[in-house]
């Protein structure tokens, strides 16, 4: 028989659950405040993204053996890195600079030094993918390649034909235009090479050979891109001419 969990237990399960995933290193009313805000946020940035951050960010820092302290930072910024999506998208790097301030010395005065306050707030403040440079230091690197998430060459055409869907494109325009796309920011010259960190190149060795390959077969990408068009119902859109 299943349990149902009244919403105070429900609750409290989230909690142990948010205080486990940080090695029960996180102040508790820091991190309940954070859970809260981040619940507030755009579906694209929702607490589950931030879960996955936070967990590979946890795994990257294991497999290059920072240190305890260091990783504890790591853990602060990736919980931190969409904290202000809740007030302005776009402009959610600068707002979440200013809130990593405002929260730790509200909820974890004396924790950090101005340094160490320093490095969390710029790891916030660099982590979009978007930005022009590298990250400035390896801590950034991390939460930036942790908020870039696994390299997957299906699920970067999926979410690209999803966007040109909206805009009520027809099949062969959508197709021509994500294999583009993806060329000009994954290809050997491409955009995405410019900011994301050489650890992450390390880390995704693997994966990020296999994305190449995809990429670079153009009669494979193609037929996804194809496929993924029909998946998501794009053959049964009214098109405008």
């Amino acid at each position: 028989m299943e349990t149902i969990l009244t919403p105070d237990e429900e609750k409290v399960l989230a909690d142990s659950q948010w205080v486990k995933l940080f090695n029960y290193k996180m102040q508790k009313e820091f991190l309940r405040h954070c859970v809260w805000s981040i619940s507030l946020n755009d579906p694209a940035h929702n607490l589950d993204h931030v879960r996955d951050v936070c967990i590979l960010g946890k795994e990257i820092a294991r497999r290059f053996n920072v240190n305890e302290r260091d990783t504890l930072l790591i853990y602060v910024a990736c919980l931190l890195h969409d904290i202000g999506c809740r007030y302005e998208r776009s402009q959610h790097h600068l707002i979440g600079y200013g809130l990593t301030y405002e929260l730790l010395n509200r909820y974890w005065p004396g924790e950090f030094n101005d340094e160490e306050l320093k490095v969390i707030a710029t790891a916030v403040l660099e982590h979009r993918s978007s930005n022009e440079y590298k990250p400035s230091n390896y801590i950034s690197c991390i939460v930036s390649v942790a908020d870039s998430g696994v390299p997957d060459f299906n699920k970067y055409v999926r979410r690209a034909v999803q966007f040109r869907l909206k805009k009520n494109m027809d099949e062969a325009t959508i197709v021509e235009d994500v294999y583009r796309h993806l060329l000009e920011k994954f290809g050997v010259e491409g955009y995405h090479w410019k900011s994301y960190p050489d650890i992450g190149m390390d880390f995704f060795q693997t994966e990020w050979k296999v994305f190449s390959e995809k990429l670079l077969d153009e009669p494979f990408a193609l037929a996804l891109i194809k496929e993924t068009y029909s998946s998501l119902g794009g053959g049964s859109v009214t098109h405008s001419k």
